[in-house]
């Protein structure tokens, strides 16, 4: 529709029409970066295509900074991972893992293939397994890609209070969308015959479509012990055991690393 106020021939008039104009249209963005402009001399002498192109440039960055901090606020990261990059992982010699598949892990695009494999992080407590989960999450929020990092037994026992409410298959059609899902600690707390259940829901929902992340002290070979001989379990680690990459890593734990600096950083 035919915007129909009058505005006169008065440049005052005009930008306050387009202030309006651009509220209701809900670009922030392009306001402020409008308000910026109208006293740059600068900008005044670049064409209209110009000047169209650096007010539309400015809401989108103002929209993807958004989308950045919201995907992050989604994504349950712990605190102590917010900054985890790949760049921060080092072999040393109480660190060790397979070279060749850690760099495939470290390329990250395992993660953005069409048809992405998922990735079994084992090792014993302490060793980096969440550490590198949550470097594979970073990669993908810097790409704009939504990610949700939940301890295992917590899951389920949200899923378990979801079935309760009646939002079980909601809430599974959630976890479906997520691109990139880290189920932290798995294993770590005996799993009923119900848990197993959904988490082959979702492991169905999401094989070949969304990459998931698993962190266990028990490589695959050992997940037989923790849930059972059950068809039910037997589907659930034939499922995950064909499509996953498996990164064991060995030595001693890099946070008691951590504790024994800081304490010898102290009594100095």
């Amino acid at each position: 529709m035919k915007d129909t106020r009058n505005t006169g021939k008065n440049p005052q008039s005009l930008a306050e029409r387009v202030h309006r104009m651009t509220k209701e249209l809900h670009l922030p963005g392009f306001r402020q970066r409008m308000e910026e402009t109208l006293e740059d001399a600068t900008w005044q002498q670049m064409t209209s295509l110009e000047q169209i192109y650096d007010l539309l440039n400015a809401e989108i960055v103002r929209r993807e900074a958004n989308t950045a901090v919201k995907l992050r606020r989604h994504s349950n990261l712990p605190l102590d991972l917010i900054n985890a990059r790949f760049e921060e992982l080092y072999e040393s010699d109480n660190r060790r893992w397979d070279t060749r598949l850690m760099a495939l892990v470290r390329d990250g695009q395992w993660m953005l293939r069409e048809t992405p494999a998922d990735l079994i992080l084992s090792g014993a407590c302490g060793v980096g397994k969440s550490f590198l989960a949550g470097c594979c999450a970073n990669y993908m929020l810097d790409r704009r890609h939504s990610v949700y990092f939940i301890r295992a037994g917590r899951l389920f026992m949200d899923l378990k209070i979801h079935r309760v409410n009646n939002t079980l298959e909601k809430r599974k059609a959630e976890l479906k969308r997520i691109d990139l899902l880290i189920l932290d600690d798995f294993l770590i707390e005996d799993m009923s015959e119900e848990d197993c259940a959904d988490l082959l829901d979702i492991i169905n929902d999401r094989n070949r479509l969304k990459p998931t992340i698993y962190t266990s002290q028990f490589k695959l070979e050992g997940w037989i012990e923790r849930l059972g001989n059950s068809a039910m379990t037997q589907a659930v680690i034939d499922r995950i055991a064909h499509s996953s990459y498996r990164l064991h890593l060995e030595g001693s734990s890099q946070r008691r690393s951590v504790e024994v600096k800081e304490n010898l950083s102290n009594h100095r």
